[in-house]
């Protein structure tokens, strides 16, 4: 076995200057045997081994064994899934504990007696919005009391019966009946869930689209967000209530946001990395 060092910062054999925290790399070989001559070539990330194999590929009848060739289906598929992985929606905060159900079993829940309220997660769209029972309602600014209207020189303005020069705070509050492929349930839709749905607030919503002395007005913005299959974090009262405090949108194709999940993603890039390491092992014991 002998071993020499290539100095690849003089331009030897057209290679480029190295980078500077490796100059050199090691050629490593055997011809102690009247056999085909084995060359190892190692070295730091671009200390030049490829360049030096190519040139001695293409001068040579050599055949290029190269370690991240043997490698490269692994490197693919570690590169797919951390990809795949980046590509996954950031997840919406929800409520601890929330069990994912069907609006079926949501009703018969509603139907048991408990003492406290309970979260739950259900795939569904909105139906119909029930505009008689309007889409929004106005709180005082000062003590959250709701504001009532009264007429002052021909103008509508709203009063709070406590506190005086108020400004309204514009809050959504949508009725709504929601439906998946087990059937249909009543849901209220506060501020936070239409918000996240409409992504713009209520007041500005209300200035911009609405009337704001007659809630029952519902602009076609509000209207237009049925039928689109919707996560629903959901809060089921000890009345039966079901109150819709988070949503998120779900696609509709079958694409790596609604058919991966990360612990599928992060399972198979565990299997990928036990390929990793069997071939490694393998390719050690080829030398």
């Amino acid at each position: 076995m002998s071993r020499c060092r290539l100095d690849i910062t003089s331009n030897y054999v057209g290679i480029p200057k190295a980078v500077p925290f490796c100059n050199w790399f090691l050629v490593a070989a055997s011809a102690e045997k009247a056999e085909p001559l084995r060359v190892m070539i190692s070295g730091a990330p671009a200390s030049g081994k490829g360049t030096q194999c190519e040139l001695i590929t293409k001068k040579s009848d050599a055949l290029l064994l190269a370690a991240a060739n043997r490698l490269l289906p692994e490197t693919v598929a570690v590169y797919s899934i951390s990809s795949r992985l980046r590509a996954l929606p950031a997840m919406q905060p929800t409520v601890a504990n929330a069990q994912t159900v069907t609006l079926l079993v949501l009703k018969k829940s509603s139907k048991q007696n408990f003492q406290s309220s309970r979260n739950f997660t259900c795939e569904a769209r909105i139906t119909r919005i029930h505009e008689n029972r309007g889409w929004y309602y106005v709180l005082c600014s000062k003590c959250s009391n709701k504001l009532y209207q009264q007429l002052n020189n021909d103008d509508v303005v709203f009063v709070c019966k406590d506190d005086d020069d108020v400004d309204p705070n514009f809050r959504y509050c949508v009725n709504a009946t929601i439906t998946d492929a087990t059937g249909s349930a009543e849901a209220v839709f506060f501020n936070e869930s239409m918000q996240m749905i409409l992504n713009i607030s209520c007041k500005n919503m209300v200035t911009k689209y609405g009337q704001p002395t007659d809630p029952r007005h519902v602009p076609e913005i509000v209207r237009s967000i049925a039928d689109t299959p919707r996560l629903l974090h959901l809060t089921l009262k000890n009345d039966g209530q079901i109150v819709v405090n988070n949503v998120t949108d779900v696609a509709e194709s079958s694409d790596i946001q609604s058919t991966e999940t990360a612990t599928q993603l992060l399972e198979h890039l565990h299997s990928v990395r036990q390929r990793h390491s069997q071939n490694q092992t393998l390719q050690n014991g080829s030398f």
